[in-house]
């Protein structure tokens, strides 16, 4: 009896490791279906209108969200961001389609980074009326009692962007948005009390087409704050292959 301890003990732990190793795996496997299935799109659809919806101010909508988690992918179809423009009118942007292949992606560090990023048909609707006033609203910010509060909006990179077939409507004029960029880096934040935004652009390669004419490859350095009322370019750098532009002021 005393020498079959050692053996029906060593018998014991493995049955107990191979138990342990059966809920490990089932876990794991539980785990990756659950990340592809239709009740983990439709959290993260939710969730996606909840951030946008803080970030912009004004009513998200978006018709379906589709997660392939083999690849990092991210597929939105119809997302429309409702402003302040009358009802009936071009909401203030809408895309038909935005798919983008995450790198690392916090919610709540708002901290997204992305191997690429594209826009089919967006377009984007702003109104600017006589006293200036827009129909952009004020982002939905965390209260506090600190006057000088800044909250952070986003920090975005990715190393692709584009956007295809898409316009850009300004009170009733149509303009083309149709480029493509590489090496991309965007920060956006709010002063609340200031009611500004203060913005910052980075793009290492520009490539934008207009009607007919040939694409113009350029980098681009921005630095900008919004007011309802006006526009201060703190620093605006654009650079083709054949000039260079420096610029600032207020609009």
């Amino acid at each position: 009896m005393t020498e079959n301890a050692p053996v029906r003990r060593s018998r014991t732990r493995l049955i107990v490791g191979m138990a342990v190793a059966v809920v490990l795996l089932a876990m794991v496997v539980g785990s990756v279906l659950y990340l592809r299935s239709a009740q983990f799109e439709e959290l993260v659809r939710h969730r996606l209108v909840s951030v946008l919806e803080e970030v912009t101010g004004g009513r998200v909508e978006l018709q379906s969200l589709h997660w392939r988690l083999s690849r990092l992918e991210i597929e939105a179809n119809n997302l429309t961001i409702h402003g302040l423009e009358p009802a009936g009118q071009v909401p203030l942007a809408h895309a038909d389609r935005l798919y983008a292949r995450v790198r690392i992606i916090s919610f709540v560090d708002r901290q997204v980074n992305f191997r690429a990023i594209r826009l089919d048909r967006p377009v984007i609707h702003l109104i600017v009326n006589r006293d200036g006033s827009t129909n952009v609203p004020e982002p939905k910010v965390k209260t506090g009692t600190n006057r000088s509060a800044v909250q952070q909006l986003f920090d975005l990179a990715t190393n692709r962007a584009e956007l295809r077939d898409g316009t850009l409507i300004v009170n009733e004029r149509k303009l083309p948005l149709d480029f493509s960029a590489s090496d991309v880096a965007a920060e956006m934040n709010y002063a609340r009390f200031d009611r500004r935004y203060d913005g910052s652009v980075q793009v290492g390669k520009m490539d934008a087409q207009y009607q007919n004419y040939r694409d113009i490859a350029a980098s681009a350095d921005a630095a900008f704050s919004l007011w309802q009322n006006r526009i201060e370019v703190r620093s605006l750098k654009l650079t083709s292959q054949h000039s260079s532009v420096e610029l600032s002021g207020t609009i």
